[in-house]
């Protein structure tokens, strides 16, 4: 092959990177928020604490149990 094909080879990967690192440069950025207000950040934190604060049961006839955790861990 011609040296001419490689300087074109070479030129569009230097013109191709150069255009992917100019987009990926210049790409929005999302806010450490996400954009949320203050009603949104209100409900988003009462649905988080609502999940840390339920704790697992289960009904059998009626009656309500609590899940325990089991250690996996193995007598020898």
């Amino acid at each position: 092959m011609s040296t001419g094909f490689y300087i074109g080879v070479i030129a569009f990967a230097v013109l191709y990177f150069g255009w992917m690192a100019w987009e990926v440069w210049r790409a929005p950025v999302m806010p450490d928020d996400y954009g949320l207000t203050d009603e949104e950040k209100k409900i988003w934190e009462e649905l988080d604490g609502s999940k840390k604060k339920t704790k697992q049961t289960y009904t059998i006839k009626g009656k309500k149990y609590k899940l325990k955790e089991r250690k996996n861990e193995k007598k020898v």
